[in-house]
């Protein structure tokens, strides 16, 4: 075999194909990114966000994954919303700065939590701008 040719899939007792090589890496990889996900997320108690650069962190992380994972769901929408909603005064109204920064940091391909933030968001204001409602109805994220 020719050196970079890829070797054929082995294929196990049971007749099912078994990952070989750069396959079983990157499976390995993806177990591992779970595994320290799990370790560093779930543990972690629900800290508040002290500035729009920490939430700007947290939407960057988020438009790194692409698939969605419940836990980080969780943490990502839990707190935004609590610096979104109420952390700011008045509470329970989201400004229409606020709103342009977070339409802003949803980017061209917002990440893959960004509806579930947009449903936690309509769900806590009591005051929303178009603007945010707009956006919510354009990727999907009102639809039950």
């Amino acid at each position: 075999m020719t050196r970079g040719a890829q070797k054929p899939p082995v294929t196990g007792t049971n007749g099912v194909k078994q990952m070989t090589g750069l396959a079983t890496a990157q499976a390995r990889r993806m177990q591992f990114d779970s595994a320290v996900f799990a370790n560093t997320i779930e543990p972690l108690s629900f800290r508040p966000l002290m500035s729009r650069r920490e939430a700007e962190d947290l939407f960057l992380m988020d438009a790194s994954k692409s698939i969605r994972n419940s836990d980080w769901e969780a943490y990502f929408v839990e707190t935004l919303v609590e610096y979104v909603v109420h952390a700011q005064r008045p509470s329970g109204i989201i400004s229409e700065a606020d709103a342009e920064w977070l339409v802003k940091c949803f980017g061209d391909m917002p990440g893959p939590s960004v509806p579930a933030l947009l449903r936690g968001l309509v769900a806590e204001a009591e005051v929303i701008p178009a603007i945010l409602i707009g956006y919510a109805l354009s990727c999907g994220a009102m639809r039950i």
